[in-house]
């Protein structure tokens, strides 16, 4: 009986926890934060718990609709911000096992769109030095003599 060699998945399909216990083990070769491999762990650990849930154990259960369902059932309780981590972290980790497998399989990320996040909005304000220094001697007024030296008014 032929031996299986341990950098060789065990059959054609594979289950979804070896594809992402040698992501998290590449990953973690590479040097990433310790940060970025408890992110990696923990939002992959949500997925798996999510496919365990549909009854998908490989990976090649995993389609593009099985994600959009995973992101759509996500977005009910997190913003976008973490509906994009999600996202960001399959993406990541279905592309790393398409490299892995030199095409043999192909990340159904490809076809999942980026969810929407909107971004941050900056407000700028001009400020009429007439009214910056209204600001100061409000400031500055309230403060008892000598302290406030270290302070500065951020505009």
């Amino acid at each position: 009986m032929d031996k299986v060699q341990k950098d060789q998945p065990p059959c054609r399909e594979t289950s979804f926890e070896y594809v992402r216990d040698g992501f998290l083990f590449d990953r973690q070769s590479q040097g990433v934060s310790k940060r970025t491999l408890r992110i990696y762990s923990q939002e992959l650990g949500y997925f798996k718990k999510f496919l365990d849930g549909q009854g998908i154990l490989t990976i090649e259960g995993v389609s593009a609709q099985v994600i959009r369902q995973y992101l759509n059932e996500l977005s009910t309780h997190r913003n976008p911000g973490g509906c994009h981590i999600a996202y960001r972290v399959l993406k990541t980790c279905t592309y790393w096992w398409e490299q892995e497998l030199d095409g043999d399989y192909t990340s159904p990320m490809r076809k999942v769109k980026s969810p929407r996040v909107v971004p941050a909005v900056k407000i700028t304000f001009v400020l009429f030095p007439t009214i910056c220094l209204l600001l100061y001697n409000l400031y500055w007024r309230h403060l008892e003599p000598g302290i406030g030296s270290d302070r500065h008014i951020k505009l």
